[in-house]
């Protein structure tokens, strides 16, 4: 549990299938492919568990400079998306939050997980729970876990270990 002392942003949980199906509809399965389009293919044709888990691997464990190029072109379309005003809602969201993390850590693998994962917005007071296990990372302001002194969470690079 993580209880807000600022305003707090973090990426918790995935994000229902069909929405993540939508994110690689509507941004091009190519930039998602960061090695066999036949596993972003068989996600889009069918979302499930089954089909998600090897398409989250293969993004999270691709290689470092196939990340950094697909990045920078989903980024790039993105942004001239946003300048013509052809994003709204949680897509512009989430589009937002992806360049923002791409200028604090260029071309991290974790840029995607903006796709991937649930953004929780907490104004101070508020808290959010994080079962063992669950993706998160905390991406902006300060927090208090009932079991430590206060911290301040932000999105850092860390070892990826999926399984």
């Amino acid at each position: 549990m993580a209880i807000a002392l600022t305003p707090f942003r973090a990426m918790c949980g995935f994000r229902k299938l069909n929405d993540i199906r939508g994110f690689v509809l509507d941004l091009s399965p190519e930039l998602f492919a960061l090695g066999d389009i036949s596993i972003v293919q068989s996600f889009v044709d069918n979302p499930s568990t089954e089909t998600f888990k090897p398409f989250f691997e293969s993004v999270m464990k691709a290689d470092a400079e196939k990340v950094k190029v697909a990045i920078a072109d989903l980024l790039r379309d993105c942004a001239r998306r946003l300048s013509l005003n052809k994003l709204e809602g949680e897509a512009k969201k989430v589009v937002e939050l992806a360049v923002g993390l791409n200028e604090q850590f260029p071309g991290d693998v974790g840029v995607f997980c903006s796709f991937f994962l649930q953004v929780v917005d907490l104004a101070p007071g508020q808290a959010i729970f994080l079962g063992a296990g669950e993706p998160h990372a905390y991406v902006s302001g300060g927090a208090h876990s009932p079991s430590s002194k206060p911290l301040r969470f932000e999105f850092l690079p860390l070892i990826l270990s999926t399984y």
